[in-house]
């Protein structure tokens, strides 16, 4: 389980998975109104590698799509409560043909 929790908005989006690189459905918990612009904030936004966010995400992409949203906004800056991004690693073997 990854949960990234945004303090200036009290909103918690979360991600049921336990692979960084696993796709989940997004699930928010928090008001109405900040929820909403969580979500429009993220819909459509660049997580790692060039992915779009839109209603499912990998943490990874989460990460990276809050980093830049907090960069410009510091109502999306966030801390995790739950999981661990160490790297955007794509999990990729080193002799896999891309």
């Amino acid at each position: 389980m990854y949960k990234f929790y945004l303090p200036n908005l009290g909103v918690t989006v979360s991600l049921e998975v336990e692979d960084p690189n696993a796709s989940a459905e997004m699930k928010f918990e928090g008001e109405k109104p900040q929820v909403r612009l969580t979500r429009a904030e993220l819909h459509g936004a660049y997580g790692a590698f060039g992915h779009t966010i839109d209603t499912w995400a990998t943490p990874i992409d989460l990460h990276c799509a809050l980093v830049t949203a907090a960069q410009s906004d510091r109502r999306f800056e966030f801390e995790m409560t739950e999981g661990q991004i160490d790297s955007y690693d794509p999990g990729i073997p080193p002799d896999a043909i891309t």
